[in-house]
């Protein structure tokens, strides 16, 4: 598909207005409304996925994972998606129907108001965000100026339980412009709001690749090519060009390993890496030599002994613990502590 994905229009600090979301949230829900109603989902709605036309037409792209909603290939147990835009149900890979496209529609609008993802952090800690936290309301972090309406919509957009969101994509379709109405020139016929124009995007030229900082790059390609061999740096560099955001860098690079083990083993070996280039980015650092904190101090086995010894009492959140644990911790003693805070004292001992 030509034109200019959505993602890279972000990664480029691209400025969006509301009149310009509303648009884009249009066409992307009525292409989910026209898939839906053929008894399709799509399971991975994403920024990399809307592709934006010259002429400012919005294309879904990237059907490579949908499934017919009534098949059997969607079972109990399948999870496939990119993290931060899943819905609950994928990631604890649970049966999914159209409202789960309707969670991710969410999450990019969102994105799109707010300037920043609703769930984000870790690879191993997004799962969990999404089951289990609420994002801050959009209007309290968003350069533009957003009604509580809007918050309102995103939030039963992200609800927890499917049959808390809105039930197909008319539904939020009609209540988001209705929302943004309020705000902005928003057309009252989605029909005569499905075009962009481009001429009103400003967006900072840029490469994605020069965007990287090098020791991070190197540090996925020591990781990928334990999968793939040598291949690893080609890889690398086009899933670089294509995203300049480190989860889905990772997610990208883990549809080359056909192995599930092996996948998964690469995302959990990436979870650090993701956490330190996010930290280094936010402040400003382009040196690629920060690290998670606690990192420099902990040796990683210990965090791994700990983790597992902790899973006997917490269950598949103690990586979660453990992780947040060793980012916080300044000392082994003081990482030992902030682990034993989440124990009942029968468990301490």
């Amino acid at each position: 598909v030509e034109g200019t994905g959505l993602r890279d229009f972000l990664n480029r600090g691209a400025a969006f207005d509301l009149a310009q979301i509303a648009t884009i949230m249009t066409q992307l829900l009525l292409a989910l409304d026209f898939a839906h109603e053929r008894g399709v989902i799509h399971r991975d709605i994403k920024p990399a996925n809307l592709i934006l036309t010259e002429s400012g037409t919005l294309k879904v792209a990237d059907f490579g994972i949908a499934r017919i909603d009534t098949s059997s290939l969607t079972s109990l147990g399948m999870v496939m998606g990119t993290p931060s835009y899943m819905s609950p149900e994928q990631c604890q890979g649970l049966v999914v129907d159209r409202r789960t496209d309707l969670f991710s529609a969410g999450v990019v609008f969102y994105e799109l108001v707010a300037g920043e993802k609703p769930f984000s952090g870790a690879l191993e800690t997004i799962a969990y965000k999404i089951c289990h936290e609420d994002p801050r309301p959009a209007s309290t972090v968003s350069r533009l100026a957003l009604s509580p309406t809007i918050d309102a919509v995103i939030a039963t957009a992200l609800e927890k339980n499917p049959d808390a969101r809105f039930q197909n994509a008319k539904a939020l379709s009609r209540a988001l412009r209705q929302a943004c109405e309020a705000l902005a020139d928003v057309t009252d016929d989605p029909l005569g709001a499905t075009q962009l124009n481009m001429a009103g995007v400003r967006m900072e030229p840029t490469s994605a690749v020069s965007a990287w900082d090098d020791t991070v790059l190197r540090t996925v390609e020591r990781q990928l090519a334990h999968y793939v061999g040598p291949m690893a740096r080609v890889m690398i560099r086009r899933a670089a060009e294509r995203t300049g955001d480190v989860d889905e860098l990772y997610t990208l690079l883990a549809e080359n390993i056909s192995d599930p083990a092996h996948r998964q083993r690469f995302f959990d070996d990436g979870g650090a890496t993701a956490s330190a280039a996010r930290k280094a980015r936010q402040s400003g650092s382009t040196t690629g030599q920060r690290t998670r904190a606690g990192v420099a101090v902990l040796e990683q086995s210990f965090v791994d002994q700990t983790t597992m010894r902790l899973a006997t009492y917490l269950g598949p959140i103690a990586r979660v613990v453990a992780n947040r644990a060793a980012q916080r911790a300044a000392t082994q003693d003081e990482f030992v502590q902030l682990v034993a805070d989440h124990l009942g004292a029968q468990d301490r001992g």
